[in-house]
Order: structure tokens, then sequence, then C-alpha cells
């Protein structure tokens, strides 16, 4: 997105099938037509034609009128007379030009305000519904009375009647596509839908009443929805880093995935050198169902522009035993190094060179993700997953310059490393790389930790917030390097670390090899530089 403050999210919904195209006008013949039934709800009656009570039938109305039908085996059986409060505060027998005095009727204690909606509804109106309270009531009362037909057309509305943070939405389902549909909504309206179902099914007798059902609330920011809504509708919000990382757990939630997707912050770029298209994505955002490594060679080794062989920390591969580090023999150079691709869920038709950013030192992040277990695949077994829940060594993220070997390594913080492998078990497997195997050595201290191959010689890095050019002239002055962290692992690897703040990686593989491809680095060298990144509250 080039614009990383605003988001704008295009509207490709259609229309769904009307209702009138749902409707048939022909009725059956259960009740006759031109005949007159009463029914009191409550405190009300209600008077209906047998057309109307035929409209959506067999049902709870027409069974009973039926029953009534049948010839009477005596004269006190010959009707069922009941008594009717009017306004003037007297009883009396119902009688007027429509009714017999001594007319059957139905008498139901259930609220008169919701059957007057089931009373348009009998007649051919539509029905409007004003909220979720109105809604459930609606729905639970239209499946104890047995309307098979109201009862499809409440299942299948077009809105959604929900209260989200004390505040009342109808949704319409026109929103929700391919991406945000199934989604919490869905699930909700068909739960309450199934067990009303399961109750009346299980309890087919003596049911005087159904069970008192509360309408769906949901704990969340009515203010954060509404913003959902409008970006489904095509709306566009300028936000900044906090309020999009909220849209970004409400879409998570109410399981928007698509809009989770067109939230997320990104960038698309068009190498030029490479000639396709590049996406930079946050790691921790960043699906494994889209990574994919790519079919077409990009890295070569004999390329002037190669990053893997234009400089010598590069040209060497590493292959680190569980228990020692040797140097690995130099690389082939008819071998091609294959640049991993992602494609994002819903929202991408190809492919894109992925470049993903990772900071070590975001709390945020740091929280969210330690907060996650994720699971590495191992490289043999692909139904065994392999969980690392304890820092591999420091859980600060460094990158490693062997002085003895002359390459460089980085060692990814535990909750990072787990993501990464989480993130690209696919292509992981496919190589036949295990990195918790792979690459894991002694760090000297007791622990051990992951040391992944790394290349820096076409990096843009800046280190104490210098940016340097020639990294290699640096690590040769004594004057410079005085300052940085050394350390031996396994008393095999010596040299340098600097410590790593914000960072952008490629990964690519080769025969069985990873490749860590740095594109910009953050660094710094000493706790007096980390304490310079310090700010008062």
């Amino acid at each position: 997105m080039s614009d990383s403050n605003a988001i704008n999210v295009k509207n490709t919904s259609k229309p769904l099938e009307s209702t009138a195209s749902k409707f048939s006008p022909e009725i059956p013949p259960i009740l006759p037509h031109e005949k007159m039934y009463l029914i009191q709800i409550g405190n009300k009656l209600f008077r209906f034609s047998g057309a109307s009570l035929s409209s959506d039938a067999p049902s709870y109305f027409t069974n009973y009128f039926l029953s009534k039908m049948k010839k009477p085996t005596n004269k006190d059986e010959l009707f069922d007379t009941i008594t009717v409060k009017i306004e003037d505060g007297k009883y009396q027998d119902i009688d007027d030009n429509m009714e017999s005095k001594n007319k059957v009727v139905l008498f139901i204690d259930r609220d008169p305000k919701v059957f007057e909606l089931i009373y348009n509804h009998l007649q051919g109106y539509f029905i409007d519904i004003k909220d979720e309270v109105e809604f459930t009531k609606l729905l639970t009362d239209a499946i104890y009375y047995n309307l098979p037909r109201l009862c499809d057309l409440l299942k299948t509305s077009d809105y959604y009647y929900t209260n989200i943070g004390g505040e009342s939405f109808k949704i319409s389902k026109t929103l929700f596509k391919k991406g945000n549909s199934p989604n919490y909504f869905d699930l909700t309206t068909g739960m309450l839908y199934l067990d009303l179902q399961k109750f009346f099914a299980e309890h087919t007798s003596n049911l005087i009443r159904p069970p008192p059902q509360s309408p769906p609330f949901v704990s969340r920011s009515p203010s954060l929805f509404k913003d959902l809504l409008f970006l489904l509708n095509g709306g566009k919000i300028t936000m900044d880093t906090n309020r999009r990382k909220s849209l970004l757990r409400e879409c998570r939630y109410y399981r928007f995935l698509k809009l989770e997707q067109d939230l997320i912050d990104c960038q698309i770029n068009f190498n030029p050198f490479l000639q396709k298209n590049e996406i930079l994505i946050n790691l921790l955002d960043v699906k494994s169902t889209g990574v994919d490594i790519e079919k077409k060679v990009h890295y070569k080794n004999n390329d002037s522009g190669d990053a893997f062989n234009s400089n010598n920390m590069c040209r060497k591969k590493i292959k680190l035993a569980a228990n020692s580090a040797a140097p690995a023999p130099n690389v082939d150079s008819s071998n091609n190094w294959l640049m991993t691709t992602y494609k994002r869920p819903y929202v991408d038709q190809n492919s894109l060179g992925l470049i993903f950013q990772t900071n070590l030192i975001d709390k945020d992040a740091i929280v969210a993700a330690s907060a996650t277990h994720y699971s590495a695949v191992g490289a043999n077994d692909e139904n065994k997953t392999v969980v690392h829940t304890s820092p591999l060594g420091s859980n600060a993220g460094t990158l490693f310059f062997d002085k003895v070997h002359n390459k460089v390594y980085v060692n990814f913080p535990t909750f990072i490393l787990n993501k990464l492998v989480q993130v690209f078990q696919k292509v992981l497997s496919i190589s036949n790389i295990n990195i918790f195997e792979k690459y894991l050595v002694p760090s000297g201290t007791g622990s051990n930790v992951v040391l992944l191959p790394c290349c820096i010689a076409l990096s843009d890095i800046y280190i104490n917030d210098i940016r340097v050019n020639n990294i290699r002239s640096l690590l040769e002055d004594e004057n410079f390097t005085k300052s940085f962290k050394e350390h031996c692992y396994n008393n095999e690897l010596c040299g340098y670390s600097l410590f790593l703040r914000t960072c952008i990686w490629k990964m690519c593989i080769k025969n069985g090899e990873l490749m860590m491809v740095g594109v910009k680095l953050d660094t710094f060298s000493s706790i007096r530089e980390y304490h310079k990144s310090l700010s008062f509250l």
C-alpha cells in the first residue's frame, strides 16, 4: 500500500436474492380460506382468515383448529367458548358481526407485541425487525409455533442482529463476501437457531412455553466495529499504528479474514533488478498458507549483482552439527538460490517475492508472540511438531561475525525463530531443512542457540544510527570493534556480535541449505547505545 496510514477497501458485494423471489402466492388448502379464526395472545385478540393461517403451515395454529373441526362426540364439546376482557373493563362473550357467540378461540400466554410481527407475516407483509431483542423473541416464537416459512426467512435473513458494547446493530449480510464470511455472526446466529431447534425436538410433549433466550451480545468496542463496517462498505480511513492494531484485533475476533489482510500494513514494490513484484510485510503478519518457493531462479552465482558471491562472507555455506561447528565446502557455482514467495489470502491473485520485517525490540510484538506457542514442523516427519517454549540462548537478536571462518550468522530470539519456522514450514519441509537440528550450536554458557547463515553483502546497514557502507573494513578496525560484544560458540566460532533492532530479510533456499539475506539492518553495539534509544515518559 502506498500510503501506510490509509486503508481503502473496495466493496465488491452483490445484492442477495430478494425476499420477493422466494415468495409463492399459492396457499395450500389446509384450512378453509374463507373462514375466520380467533387467536388470543396475552391480552390481545387476533382474527385470521383460513388463508392467512394456511400460508405458513402446517403449524401449531393449523393443527389446533383442524383438531377442533373434527365431529364432536357430545353437545358439551361442540364449542370451546372463552370470555375476553374489553376496553371498558367488563367481561363478555365474543359477539360481533363477524364472529358467533360460540366461536373457538385459541389462547396462548405470549407477548402480543412480538405476535404482531407474526400477524403481519401471515397476512403476507414484510417484517421489519428493529433490533436483536425483537429478532431473538421472534425466532423463539416462530419455532415454538412451528411456522416453517417464517423460521426459514429468519434463518436466511438478509441481516445480522446483535448488540456490541451496549449498542444495537442491524448489519447487512451483503457486506460479507468470500474471506469475510463465514464469520462470528454466522456462527452465533446458527448456534442460536440450532439450540432452539434441539430444545423443542427434545421437549415435544408437555411444553408450555419455550425457554428464555437472551439476545446476542458482544463485549467489544462499538466504535471500532463501526470503523470495520465503514471499511467493508468501501470507505477509507486514515489511522495511526495503534488504531490499526486495534482494528486488526477486532477483525480476528469477528473472523473478517479478508478485511484483516486489507488492514495489514505492507508495501508492494517492483524490483527492477529481479523484474518482479515484491511484498514487504511484518513476519508476524505472514500466514503460512500463502508461503511458497519460486520456480524461476532470480539469484545466480554468475550474476554480477549476486548477493551471495560478491562478498567472501557469502561465498561459503555453513553446516552446523548439534555438537560441533565446522566450515562447509565452497558452494557449487552451478547451483542457484530460490527466493521464497508470498500470496496474501483472499487478496493477491499471484505470488510476490517475500521480504519480511522483524522488530526485535518491539515490546508489543514480543508480548503478542510470547502468548502464542508456534510449532515447528520437523523436516523428516510432517505430522510431528516440535514446540520450543524456552529461550534458545539469548532473548535478544544478534548479528554474529565469525572472525575465524569469515562468515556471518544471525541469532533470532526464540519468539521470532519459532514464528519463522511456523511461517516457512512448507518450504523447509520440502527442502528437508530442520532448523532446530541443522543450525543448533552450544552457546558456551550451558544452553544452545540457533545460528542461521546470513548474507549482508548488499545490505543497507546502520550501526549505532550511522549508515555503514563497508562493514568489512570497519570490522578490521580495532578502534571501532572494541565496543562490540565478543563471544565464542563452542570454542570454534569466535567473533563480534551486533544487537538487532528492526531488520528486513529475505529467505532463500538451495540444495537443502538456507540463507538469510539481510536487506536493511538497524543494529547497535553496546549498552550505551541501547540507553540512547530510551526516552523519557
